[in-house]
C-alpha cells in the first residue's frame, strides 16, 4: 500500500490533491492569530482587552468565551492572551480531564503557589460547556477562592450548559453575537494577507463568496482557501471558489455522523458535486466528532488516512468517501 501511496504523491494530480486537503489546516496553524491585533474581535472588545493587557492583567475578570460554532476564535483569544500577557498558564481540556477531584488538585496546587514571574496566573478550562453540572458548581469555591490569584478563562460552544451561579461571575463574550458589520471587514483583510504571503491569485469577489457561505467560521473559511486552491500549468497557484466544495452541507454530514443516520449521509455525499474536500474537512473536525474517545480517534485518523490515500486512484469516489463516513461512524 505504501508503494501504492508513494507513487500517487509523486504525480502532479496527487500533489495538486494533497495540497487541497492538507493546505487548509496547516494555513490554519500558520496563520494562527498571535497577538490582540491580529485577533478577529469586534473594536469594542478589543479596546476593553488592551486595558487589562496594559496592566498586566490585574483588572482583567474571570472571562467565559462561547460560541455554538467550532473554528471561530476562542481557543485561539484564549491563547493570544496567555502570550499578550506574558502569563504562568494552566490549560485543561475539560472534554478529556473530568474528574474534579484531580482538576481541584491541579488547580490548587497551580493556583496556592506564587508565580514565578511578576505576571498573572490564568487557567483556561477549554470546551467547558460539556463539564457536568456538579463539576460546574465546584468552579464557584475555585473562583472565589482563588480568584485574587488566578484568572480563569472558560470557553464552550453552549452558553446555555453553563449554571447560571458561575456565568455570574464572568464577563461573556458571545461570539455568536458578533455579526458580518463588525467582522466582515477584518475577514477579509486577513484572507487577502493569507493568500498574498503565499502567493496564490485571487478574485476578491470569490473571498466575499467564501466569508458569506461560511460565516462566522473563520477556520472554515481558512479551509476553503485551500480546498479552492489549485495550480495551474504554468506553476501558478490560483484559488477559485468554484473549487470550494460546500461547507455548510458539510457541517451537516458531521451532524449527522455522529446521529449514525445511515441514509441521510449516503444521501447527503451522493448530493455533493465533488467529495475531493470531504477529507480535509473530515481530519480538522475529527475531535469533534470524537470528543474524549482517545481510542475512537485514533482509529478514526487512521481510517481516514486510508480513504484518503485510495480518493485519488478510485473509480467511484463518492462510494470511497461514503465508505470512509460509514466507518467513521462504526467507531462512535
Amino acid at each position: 500500500m505504501w508503494d501504492e501511496l508513494e507513487t500517487e504523491l509523486s504525480s502532479k494530480s496527487a500533489v495538486d490533491g494533497y495540497d487541497s486537503l492538507f493546505q487548509s489546516s496547516v494555513w490554519y496553524e500558520k496563520y494562527r492569530p498571535k497577538t490582540l491585533d491580529e485577533m478577529i474581535l469586534p473594536d469594542y472588545i478589543k479596546d476593553k482587552l488592551r486595558v487589562y493587557i496594559s496592566d498586566g492583567g490585574k483588572t482583567m475578570p474571570h472571562l467565559g468565551l462561547f460560541s455554538r460554532l467550532p473554528g471561530t476564535g476562542k481557543s485561539s483569544l484564549a491563547k493570544v492572551l496567555m502570550r499578550e500577557l506574558n502569563a504562568e498558564a494552566l490549560w485543561i481540556n475539560s472534554s478529556l480531564e473530568r474528574g474534579i477531584d484531580i482538576l481541584r488538585t491541579r488547580i490548587q496546587q497551580f493556583a496556592s503557589q506564587t508565580a514565578l514571574r511578576d505576571c498573572v496566573k490564568i487557567v483556561v478550562m477549554d470546551e467547558f460547556d460539556g463539564f457536568s453540572k456538579e463539576g460546574q458548581a465546584a468552579f464557584r469555591g475555585f473562583i472565589d477562592n482563588f480568584g485574587g490569584n488566578v484568572r480563569f478563562i472558560f470557553t464552550g460552544n453552549f452558553k446555555e450548559n453553563i449554571i447560571e451561579p458561575l456565568l455570574d461571575r464572568l464577563e461573556v463574550y458571545d461570539f455568536n453575537n458578533f455579526g458580518p458589520a463588525q467582522i466582515a471587514k477584518p475577514i477579509l483583510s486577513r484572507l487577502e494577507y493569507i493568500l498574498a504571503e503565499e502567493n496564490v491569485q485571487y478574485e476578491r469577489d470569490d473571498l466575499l463568496k467564501v466569508i458569506k457561505s461560511n460565516f462566522p467560521k473563520i477556520r472554515s473559511m481558512i479551509g476553503a482557501l485551500g480546498a479552492g486552491l489549485h495550480t495551474k500549468e504554468d506553476g501558478t497557484k490560483v484559488f477559485e471558489y468554484s473549487y470550494v466544495g460546500d461547507s455548510n452541507k458539510l457541517d451537516e454530514l458531521m451532524i449527522l455522523m455522529k446521529q449514525k443516520d445511515i441514509n441521510k449521509v449516503r444521501t447527503l455525499v451522493y448530493g455533493l458535486g465533488s467529495c475531493d474536500h470531504i477529507f480535509g474537512y473530515l481530519g480538522e473536525h475529527i475531535e469533534l466528532i470524537f470528543g474524549d474517545k482517545q481510542e475512537a480517534l485514533i482509529n478514526g485518523v487512521i481510517a481516514l488516512a486510508k480513504y484518503q490515500s485510495y480518493h485519488s486512484s478510485a473509480k467511484d469516489k463518492q462510494l470511497n468517501a461514503l465508505a470512509c463516513c460509514f466507518e467513521l461512524m462504526r467507531l462512535l
